[in-house]
């Protein structure tokens, strides 16, 4: 088992997340310090990385799953892309699997909710904001999965000054010629991948300094005015009817949140089930509400003791408590926001 040591600079090899070790504990466990937000996480020993050798190791993406997406190059046109990347390439070019990313290559953040649904039964939810020019791994398949009928449904809104602004829905459909598709260099990503497009920016018009009677007619003649555009209205993260069906509750045993999740290793189920709650109690702040209960089951504690040190110093809650529950049991964590 590898060791670490306290302030060495390590990456969390699944995500590409830059850390900091703080301790070392029993069973392979390494707390460390996210370099981000600099709130602490537990990890399994396996699933980080000096990081001098992760960037020395991480020079391709063709034969490794230890990858992390980066701006490689400024973006010439805004683009909003789903990308398939074919992960571990054999000789024969087949992929043992492909993972799906969002790739936000737009001026502007996003609030995303996407569920992904195999056979229309669905599997996993996402809720998250993504950054302007950044990618999102939204799930994987392997090849034989894409028999199952994969599709995500996706609602994307604009975070803006007065709120999230509707800006794009749909169903995006996975099927077995999907991976026919010509590989193409994906904005953002520095590696070759199949593209699929939510939506692009149109070039702006550059004047000609000679043009035709046609096009003269056109700038010069007047027309009948158009209808005036009707503006959708715009949504709001503190939407009431969205807090009144939001759940007061969230299941985080990985079967809930995942798919395939039995050949998930220690450290990514981990890994999956912090996200979650982070990503719901984060919602369940901005709508509003005034507690919710985390359910983490008993077993030795090491999730209930990562869930309770991130939220900790949340400068939004009141308090995080681990009583008795007439329905959970001491299973579940209660959450009281400010």
């Amino acid at each position: 088992m590898a060791q670490f040591e306290s302030g060495q600079k390590v990456v969390l090899i699944h995500t590409g997340v830059f850390a900091k070790v703080v301790r070392m504990e029993d069973h392979g466990m390494v707390i460390v310090e996210l370099e981000d937000d600099f709130s602490e996480i537990p990890v399994f020993a396996e699933n980080i990385q000096d990081h001098g050798e992760w960037m020395a190791s991480s020079t391709t993406f063709a034969t490794s799953d230890d990858y992390v997406p980066y701006v490689s190059e400024p973006v010439k046109h805004e683009a909003l892309l789903f990308v398939l990347v074919p992960v571990n390439v054999s000789a024969q070019g087949v992929a043992a699997k492909y993972e799906l990313l969002l790739v936000n290559a737009t001026a502007y953040d996003l609030y995303v909710e996407m569920t992904v649904l195999f056979d229309n039964e669905p599997e996993l939810t996402i809720s998250e904001r993504v950054k302007a020019f950044s990618p999102l791994k939204v799930d994987e398949f392997t090849p034989l999965e894409f028999g199952d009928k994969p599709s995500v449904k996706y609602d994307f809104q604009r975070i803006l000054t007065t709120g999230a602004e509707s800006f794009k829905q749909g169903v995006l459909k996975l099927k077995d010629k999907t991976l026919l598709k010509e590989k193409k260099m994906i904005p953002l990503l520095d590696f070759p991948a199949i593209a699929i497009s939510v939506w692009q920016k149109d070039e702006a018009q550059k004047p000609t300094s000679i043009g035709s009677l046609k096009d003269y007619t056109k700038k010069n003649v007047p027309i009948r005015p158009k209808k005036p555009k009707v503006t959708p209205p715009v949504s709001s993260l503190f939407d009431p009817l969205r807090k009144a069906h939001f759940p007061v509750e969230i299941d985080l045993h990985i079967e809930k949140l995942a798919k395939n999740h039995k050949s998930l290793s220690n450290g990514q189920i981990v890994q999956i089930q912090m996200k979650a709650m982070q990503n719901y109690v984060d919602e369940a702040y901005q709508l509003g509400m005034e507690s919710v209960f985390l359910i983490h089951g008993v077993g030795k504690g090491y999730l209930m003791n990562a869930i309770h040190k991130r939220l900790r110093n949340n400068p939004h809650i009141l308090t995080v408590k681990n009583e008795y529950h007439h329905k959970y049991g001491y299973g579940a964590t209660e959450v009281i926001f400010l």
